[in-house]
């Protein structure tokens, strides 16, 4: 990594730190209580230039710091400028960005930015929903970059030693984010986020700033929101809820567009599937990219006397083979058949990407739930549906309400899977988390920190760097030894 030529301004007067250089003489206001360290990082035209600890002294003034900053010989272009403010035990408790275009090698360019405070977690009756993280080039360390969110805007953010809090941080917003919860987060960067929840909220992370001013085509249903597939930059997926039908929104780099709108779409048309007594429901996103995407959830006609499984998958081409019933359908996705004697009377409530076309699915059986169904997983790859393998057989299972995991080079896989079932007598629906490691059996996790628990989401960098979340404020990290919670 380069370094960035560097000059920490002790005084009002200066002087150029080099010729042929752009210099930004930076003003920092409202550094938070407690901060120790202030760092920052420089990116010109995509290229980072770290310079380490700027202000390596204990005791930050609070009020105002002056940094000075001098461009390498000869170099111009788009600048972004990150300010992080530390504590003694390096909790990220301020940020503060700055973003200019430098044309010419300016001898002195002053400008003012003030930090925005996170507070520290330490306990949170907010209910955490989703969560995601960028992971580490080196999968021997463990993430440092992870938002988790949920109930009231909750908006959790994890720096490798601390979880804060940025709900209430200046950032672009709309009157209508108004803290409503949010469902779900993913993304493909540390500056390529989504968060999606209630009343249409979409939020953007772009590494300095989150974005709720979010553009979308024409009005779009409502719903619940249950599912978020970042796939790139201008291809992005978002299902859900909607009554007895769904939502299906996707991104296309400019604005969010409703899929269900036929005047929206080319050959991505789902109007089919909304027929009078078919109740389609999409709980998962899987997939790569948008072109092997499957949705999953269930897809019913019991009024109709013809139940079909809940899977849908992208055709390659409307008419001739995208059938349904052995009619060809003019739409782009359609429920798969599971075979001759499969099973088509459960509902699809979770799935996990492994790779392209590889595919890990949970299962629930709504009404249907008794000891013989029990919870289980199935296993699409390549084209084929494994039988499904069961992981509780208990009669209060309800559902597999989440699954993430890894896959290495050889092919073993560590799966982690969230069952809700609801005790005798008990109206709350709890969870118990079961583990495949290498291709093994699922074994039920019986550790005191996740059992009796209620979760909500997975996700992690690596088999021994594992976050779980769930109802009021849930934090429980595997850091492949024991369980941890904050």
């Amino acid at each position: 990594m380069k370094k960035m030529t560097l000059c920490v301004l002790a005084v009002v007067a200066m002087l150029s730190c080099g010729e042929n250089r752009a210099v930004i003489k930076l003003i920092t206001k409202n550094a938070p209580r407690g901060t120790a360290t202030i760092e920052a990082t420089i990116e010109i035209d995509g290229t980072i230039y770290s310079t380490d600890k700027i202000a390596p002294y204990t005791d930050v003034d609070t009020e105002t710091n002056r940094f000075l900053f001098t461009y390498p010989v000869n170099a111009t272009g788009s600048t972004k400028i990150s300010l992080k403010a530390l504590t003694m035990d390096r909790c990220e408790i301020g940020t503060a960005f700055y973003k200019t275009e430098i044309t010419n090698f300016e001898p002195m360019l002053e400008k003012t930015v003030t930090f925005d405070s996170h507070p520290r977690v330490e306990s949170s009756i907010q209910s955490l929903l989703g969560i995601w993280g960028s992971k580490r080039t080196d999968k021997k360390q463990k993430a440092s970059d992870i938002w988790a969110v949920g109930a009231n805007g909750t908006l959790f953010h994890w720096d490798g030693v601390c979880w804060t809090d940025w709900q209430n941080a200046t950032i672009t917003t709309s009157a209508s984010f108004n803290k409503s919860t949010l469902a779900v987060v993913d993304g493909i960067r540390d500056s390529d986020v989504w968060v999606v929840g209630e009343n249409q909220t979409f939020g953007h992370w772009d590494g300095a700033a989150w974005n709720f001013n979010v553009m979308k085509t024409g009005a779009l249903n409502p719903g619940t929101v249950t599912a978020l597939r970042v796939f790139s930059s201008n291809d992005a997926w978002v299902t859900g809820l909607s009554g007895a039908s769904f939502i299906l929104y996707s991104w296309d780099g400019q604005s969010w567009i409703d899929r269900k709108n036929i005047s929206n779409t080319e050959n991505i048309t789902t109007d089919v599937m909304n027929t009078v007594g078919q109740k389609d429901q999409i709980y998962a996103i899987a997939g790569t990219n948008s072109a092997d995407m499957m949705l999953a959830g269930f897809s019913r006609s019991k009024s109709l006397g013809n139940e079909m499984p809940g899977l849908m998958t992208k055709c390659k081409s409307v008419g001739s083979g995208c059938s349904k019933n052995g009619v060809d359908q003019n739409t782009a996705f359609y429920p798969i058949s599971l075979g001759t004697g499969a099973d088509i009377t459960p509902d699809y409530t979770a799935a996990w990407t492994a790779s392209e076309n590889d595919y890990w699915f949970g299962v629930g059986y709504d009404d249907k739930a008794s000891p013989k169904n029990g919870a289980r997983v199935v296993h699409w790859l390549n084209g084929t549906l494994n039988q499904p393998e069961i992981i509780d057989l208990e009669s209060t299972t309800i559902l597999v309400d989440y699954i993430w995991g890894t896959k290495n080079t050889d092919g073993l896989y560590d799966i982690w899977v969230n069952v809700y079932y609801r005790e005798m007598m008990d109206p709350l629906i709890k969870s118990r988390v079961y583990r495949k490691k290498n291709n093994g059996l699922f074994e039920l996790q019986t550790d005191g920190r996740v059992t009796g628990k209620t979760f909500t989401a997975i996700w992690g960098s690596s088999d021994s760097d594992v976050w779980l979340v769930g109802l009021n404020g849930l934090r429980v990290h595997w850091d492949g030894e024991k369980y941890t919670t904050y």
